[in-house]
C-alpha cells in the first residue's frame, strides 16, 4: 500500500475545516517533508493561497506506473527503488490548489536514498526525475551529495518525483545493437550500441578484416554514425562489430548496412 502523510507541526495561520490538516503560510519560506526521505523547500508565495500538503510514497496509479514500466525498459538509467514521492498540495477549501508561482520565487526537493539500494547504478549519476505527460523527465541541474545521501534540484513546480541513475552493466549480456540493419532511407542517421560495460573497446571491421573504426567507451551507450576513422560514410555492405572489456569478455556480431 502507498504512504500518505499529510505534513504538518507548521505555523498555523488559518485552521482548516478538516481538524487533520493544518494551513501553511505561503507568504513565508517554508520546509515540509518526511524525515529522512524527502524535504521541499518553498519561497515565499510559491503558492499563491495558503496551503496544506499531502506527500504520497510508491502511489499505485496508472499514469505513473506506465511512464515507470517505459522508463525500466531502458538499458542505461534505471529507477531507485522507493523514491517515487507523489506531492499533491490543496488550499483552505480543501480543493487542489492551482499553482501559480510568484515573480523571484523559488522551490527545492531534497530526495534521501540509500547506498544499500543502489545495486547497478552509479551513485554520482543519480537525479531527480519529474513526471511530465506519462514520461518520466531528468530535472537537468540535479546535485547528488554522496556524503549525506540526498540529491537536491530546483523545481518549477510541484508533482510527482523520484530518483534514477546510469546503471554500469557489469557484462555483455544486455548488449543491444540498432538500428540493424541500417538504412539512411527511412531517416536512420547513426547505429546505437546500448549496454556496454564502462571502459569497453569498440572495433569494427570490414567483412575482408580491415579496421574500420576502434573506439574506447566510457559510457554505457555510444553511437556510431557509420563513418570510418576518417570521417568517411561507410560503403552498403556487412560489418564485423568486437567489443571487449577490461575484464576479457568479448562479443562478436555483424551489422548490415544499406544506402
Amino acid at each position: 500500500m502507498p504512504e500518505v502523510v499529510i505534513t504538518a507541526n507548521h505555523p498555523i495561520t488559518t485552521q482548516s475545516s478538516n481538524p487533520f490538516f493544518v494551513l501553511i503560510d505561503h507568504t513565508k519560506e517554508e520546509k515540509i517533508g518526511i524525515p529522512q526521505e524527502i524535504e521541499l523547500r518553498l519561497g515565499a508565495y510559491f503558492l499563491p493561497a495558503d496551503y496544506y500538503t499531502v506527500i504520497t510514497k510508491e502511489p499505485h496509479e496508472t499514469q505513473i506506473n506506465i511512464a515507470s514500466f517505459y522508463h525500466d525498459q531502458s538499458l542505461t538509467t534505471k529507477r531507485l527503488p522507493g523514491t517515487i514521492y507523489k506531492i499533491d498540495v490543496f488550499n483552505e477549501q480543501e480543493s487542489p490548489l492551482i499553482q501559480g508561482y510568484g515573480t523571484g520565487s523559488f522551490a527545492f526537493i531534497d530526495i534521501s536514498y540509500g547506498k544499500q539500494a543502489l545495486g547497478s547504478i552509479k551513485e554520482d549519476t543519480l537525479r531527480v526525475y519529474k513526471l511530465r505527460d506519462s514520461r518520466w523527465v531528468e530535472i537537468s541541474d540535479s546535485l547528488v551529495d554522496v556524503i549525506g545521501n540526498i540529491v537536491r534540484a530546483k523545481i518549477d513546480g510541484l508533482g510527482v518525483f523520484m530518483l534514477s541513475g546510469a546503471i554500469t552493466p557489469q557484462d555483455l549480456s544486455v548488449l543491444v545493437v540498432y538500428p540493424n540493419p541500417f538504412k539512411p532511407s527511412r531517416g536512420d542517421e547513426c547505429i546505437h550500441f546500448e549496454g556496454l560495460p564502462l571502459n569497453s573497446r569498440i572495433r569494427i571491421y570490414d567483412i575482408s578484416g580491415s579496421l574500420i573504426r576502434e573506439v574506447e567507451n566510457q559510457q554505457a551507450i555510444w553511437q556510431w554514425n557509420v563513418e570510418d576513422k576518417y570521417g568517411q560514410k561507410v560503403d552498403s555492405g556487412i560489418y564485423i562489430y568486437i567489443i571487449t572489456t577490461e575484464e576479457g569478455l568479448k562479443k562478436i556480431g555483424k551489422i548490415g548496412v544499406i544506402r
